[in-house]
């Protein structure tokens, strides 16, 4: 039972929220079945984790039906009435999530007096709609979809109170946020498939991107400037380059206040990502990259719902190393330690990886090692992260032996695991091999063999640890 949909369902709410649960099951007007309420009323007792090992079928049949016969057995009897509880618990969702939508609230109220023909009430609505749509300050796609909403609303009104004579009834308004809405629906569309080619292949239309470009250049819709934000993006992309990049940074900078947290985070996103196009020199990079995390921190955007991604606790992590910023990173790892995505399976391996990538940086390699020796890990990713950070921990250590022979099982590991690892991330991690196993093999005491095998990583556009790789070449010598 606590491996079924619903169990896994009620998990996700705090106890408040499975409080007002049951005020719904409780209601009359949702919910007639007896046995429904017992069985919220059972699973309440194992709240909010839902672990104990009481909470079983036999134990629920006999909380709901009690001494009743019932002519099933008690999972079959009690599945039943587990699916009714979760239509309740969808219904559930349905309200909690149209409490926080006050301008839908007061259209869906709108519509139901102009079917109705009650127009007296619809002026007053759409104001109090108007006014509650413009104290919010995120002129998001939600804001510029609920204004094209509002307006084909008032649309409707006019169309049934006014004179037929009329000229317009609002259908300009209605047409102009018609207009915004496609725009920066479009826009947003046309640089997430964008962002998404830079990390991987992906197929999309872009065929009418060019007559879009033009249209919305003479529409006059880039004198808004939350809509100008994402067109500013969009040529980022289109165009890794300083001046978009800098444009679409200052941009944010100006509108900051304006744009919501989940667009923030997506914009960020499209700096970091251009950032390696743009700055080629890989330090000037780095600085850039560390900046942008740094903003980050202090619009309080990183973190969402207060929890961090373990794949951003890695990046941000290995981006103020590569700042030699070992105290703020050594900081942030404190500060983040209990911040991890709850959910996410290997919370201590990746903040023991990011620890070990600290101790490595700081030259500390038997404290490194001690680290990674401790990891219980599942994800390939990691896997492959440890294996390289093993490698170069015996590198530095002198342990050729070791080495060689984890050269050869990483070797093998990926090529048993090929159909799991992209291809990209497969080549990169081959070639890191490649390069380490030649600082080993190759006779770096010779210049032209230092040069040849310098020239040979700089020409590889993305490498794990090319600058730790690029060091060791001028080291050995």
């Amino acid at each position: 039972m606590r491996d079924s949909k619903l169990v896994k369902l009620l998990s996700c709410f705090t106890l408040k929220e499975l409080k007002q649960l049951k005020l719904l099951t409780d209601s009359p007007y949702f919910n007639k079945e007896e046995s429904v309420r017992a069985l919220m009323d059972y699973l309440l007792r194992y709240a909010p984790g839902f672990t104990h090992p009481k909470l079983d079928y036999p134990q629920a049949f006999r909380y709901i039906f009690g001494s009743r016969s019932i002519q099933s057995d008690p999972q079959t009897a009690v599945s039943k009435v587990m699916s009714k509880l979760i239509t309740l618990v969808k219904e559930f969702i349905v309200q909690e999530e149209l409490s926080q939508q006050s301008v839908q609230k007061n259209l869906y109220q709108v519509q139901f007096f102009n079917r109705r023909a009650m127009v007296d009430y619809v002026p007053k609505l759409l104001e109090e709609a108007d006014v509650l749509l413009e104290s919010n300050p995120h002129r998001n796609e939600f804001y510029f979809r609920h204004r094209l909403l509002l307006e084909s609303e008032w649309s409707t009104f006019l169309n049934m109170v006014q004179d037929k004579s009329s000229p317009d009834y609002n259908l300009s308004k209605q047409n102009r946020a018609l207009d915004a809405y496609y725009a920066l629906s479009k826009l947003q569309m046309f640089c997430f498939a964008k962002n998404a080619e830079l990390r991987i292949n992906v197929e999309f239309d872009y065929s009418q991107k060019p007559q879009f470009l033009e249209w919305i250049q003479t529409s006059g819709l880039l004198d808004d400037a939350n809509i100008r934000i994402w067109y500013l993006a969009l040529h980022l992309l289109n165009n890794p380059a300083l001046t978009p990049f800098h444009d679409l940074k200052n941009a944010i900078r100006q509108q900051e206040e304006n744009i919501s947290p989940p667009n923030l985070r997506i914009l960020y996103s499209y700096l970091a990502n251009t950032a390696r196009v743009v700055f080629t020199d890989r330090q000037t990079y780095f600085g850039a990259l560390f900046d942008l995390y740094k903003e980050q921190l202090a619009l309080n955007i990183l973190h969402v719902n207060g929890y961090l991604s373990p794949v951003m606790l890695r990046n941000v992590t290995i981006v103020g190393l590569k700042r030699r910023e070992f105290d703020w990173v050594q900081r942030f790892l404190e500060e983040n330690t209990d911040r991890i995505v709850p959910t996410y399976l290997e919370r201590e391996d990746i903040i023991t990886l990011c620890k070990a990538y600290l101790h490595f940086e700081k030259k500390e390699f038997h404290e490194a090692l001690e680290l990674i020796n401790t990891l219980h890990y599942e994800s390939l990713f990691t896997k492959m992260d440890e294996r390289r950070m093993r490698l170069m921990c015996y590198f530095e250590m002198r342990m050729n032996g070791p080495l060689e022979d984890l050269v050869n099982s990483f070797r093998k590991f990926l090529t048993d695991h090929k159909k799991g690892i992209p291809p990209n991330y497969l080549e990169e991690n081959r070639l890191f091999i490649h390069f380490i196993h030649k600082l080993v093999s190759a006779n770096l005491k010779i210049r032209e063999n230092r040069q040849s095998l310098a020239d040979e990583i700089r020409l590889v556009p993305i490498l794990p640890e090319k600058e730790w790789l690029l060091a060791k070449v001028n080291e050995r010598h």
